[in-house]
């Protein structure tokens, strides 16, 4: 065999076994590799939505993010909003006190006071968004029942669609009965979700576009949009500037350094 054959050889085999491989996997392991993937250990990141209302009329936000995952191996992340001038200061920020639970406070310049936001308001929606408090929270796959519902073809990409159901205990606090992903094969990224409320109904469809290699094998959506069927309302956010694996400091993402009324550079 020539070496131009053997080498032809061996790279059919390598991509039939990448495939097969891929069509093995579980959807607990698409969920668990897509994480892995493209997360960071800290990132910081410019945002711009649009809220667009049923008439039409639009609203214009501007804001900031970071996040981090800390020494303990938990996360936190800070939401804040620098326009218009009425939301100047408002803060969202999110401490993952273990595995499975998730502590948010919001930070209001007005009353210079932090509120802890309760575990019926997590189903709530924030600031006129069509997320809720519960759609800012990484999710513990622990707290699901993860079924792989087969593969569909979307804008022309080959997709794992993956039904995620929250368990008896996890339902007495999520808005949601399920959520339905489609998962890029190729990137092993995210490019839609149909959320479902808890009767059952279709509520909101999440699209990712304009994806990004942000390095290696991360990726990020350059825009997102939130379709709120029921509410005839949606969302849409741009990313402006990400920076990822960046130094933040762990005192930004405390209830002291937010409620001073400071802010991360």
């Amino acid at each position: 065999m020539s070496v131009v054959r053997l080498l032809v050889a061996l790279l059919v085999t390598v991509l039939v076994c990448t495939m097969a491989f891929a069509e093995d996997l579980t959807a607990r392991q698409i969920m668990e590799r897509q994480k892995k993937l493209h997360e960071a250990s800290s990132e910081k990141a410019s945002l711009v939505m649009i809220l667009v209302d049923r008439s039409g009329a639009k609203k214009k936000r501007v804001m900031r993010s970071f996040k981090k995952t800390m020494p303990d191996g938990l996360s936190r992340s800070l939401l804040l909003f620098t326009e218009p001038t009425d939301l100047d200061g408002t803060s969202i920020l999110s401490v993952e006190t273990e595995p499975s639970q998730v502590s948010q406070w919001i930070y209001l310049p007005a009353t210079k006071a932090m509120q802890r936001v309760t575990s019926n308001a997590k189903t709530d929606y924030f600031m006129g968004t069509d997320f809720t408090y519960e759609d800012m929270q990484a999710d513990n796959l622990d707290n699901f029942t993860l079924n792989l519902a087969g593969s569909e073809t979307l804008d022309d990409q080959d997709c794992w669609v993956i039904e995620v159901i929250p368990t008896e205990e996890k339902r007495k606090s999520s808005g949601y009965s399920k959520r339905i992903f489609h998962i890029r094969k190729d990137i092993i990224f995210t490019v839609k979700v149909d959320f479902f409320d808890r009767r059952g109904r279709e509520i909101k469809t999440q699209t990712n576009h304009d994806l990004e290699n942000i390095r290696g094998e991360m990726w990020a959506a350059k825009k997102t949009l939130v379709d709120n069927k029921h509410a005839q309302h949606k969302t849409l956010v741009g990313l402006a500037g990400l920076e990822v694996d960046v130094d933040l400091d762990d005192e930004i993402f405390s209830e002291g350094f937010v409620s001073s009324g400071r802010r991360p550079q």
